[in-house]
């Protein structure tokens, strides 16, 4: 998901070089989920500035969940364990189906991720160099 801050701005140098920063806040915490910033040059005193933000969803999560779906729906099940059975194998042949493949601007998410304390611990735990 891409969220676009649009700041308008007023009396800056034509010519320099400012950086605009934003925040993503939780709603109830008040704590910082994303940060961004984008660095411009003004080519006029006033204007306005898009300040994107890449945030990436549950998208995976909701594949996963949509292939689970289309693999139960065909029949029952005799037991637990069958189920079970079924939905590890679905999830070996997405991993299969998935492996290799690239995410679209993932440095930037990368980044966008490690500045966020929450993530950041998580993200070293599993990142090879």
């Amino acid at each position: 998901m891409t969220m676009i801050d649009t700041v308008t701005y007023q009396n800056l140098i034509v010519g320099k070089d400012y950086t605009l920063k934003g925040q993503l806040l939780d709603v109830e915490s008040k704590e910082v989920i994303i940060t961004a910033e984008t660095t411009f040059t003004p080519s006029s005193p006033g204007g306005s500035i898009d300040n994107p933000r890449i945030i990436y969803t549950t998208n995976a999560v909701e594949s996963v969940h949509s292939s689970f779906r289309k693999v139960t729906k065909k029949g029952a099940f005799p037991n637990e364990n069958a189920l079970l059975k079924l939905l590890y194998l679905r999830t070996q042949e997405l991993q299969t189906k998935w492996n290799g493949g690239t995410i679209r601007n993932w440095s930037m998410v990368l980044n966008q991720l490690m500045i966020n304390d929450k993530f950041k611990d998580r993200i070293e735990k599993y990142q090879r160099f």
